[in-house]
């Protein structure tokens, strides 16, 4: 059995990502959700991620960083 592959969507957008986390699980997805900086780069710290969709700016970290 292939194991899912996983997704990290990090937005500040309140529409955005939930829409986003159910086309991807729809589509068989392992979806995790970060609304600022500061929890994506914990995410990133905790377990890796096949794909990774952010916005350019979090006004907690910059982007290089994450």
């Amino acid at each position: 059995m292939a194991t899912m592959k996983r997704i990290l969507i990090g937005d500040t957008d309140d529409d955005l990502v939930p829409r986003l986390a159910f086309f991807f699980e729809d589509k068989g997805y392992e979806t995790t959700t970060a609304w600022n900086g500061q929890e994506i780069l914990a995410q990133l710290r905790s377990r890796q991620f096949d794909v990774i969709l952010l916005r350019d700016y979090f006004a907690d970290a910059n982007c290089e960083e994450i």
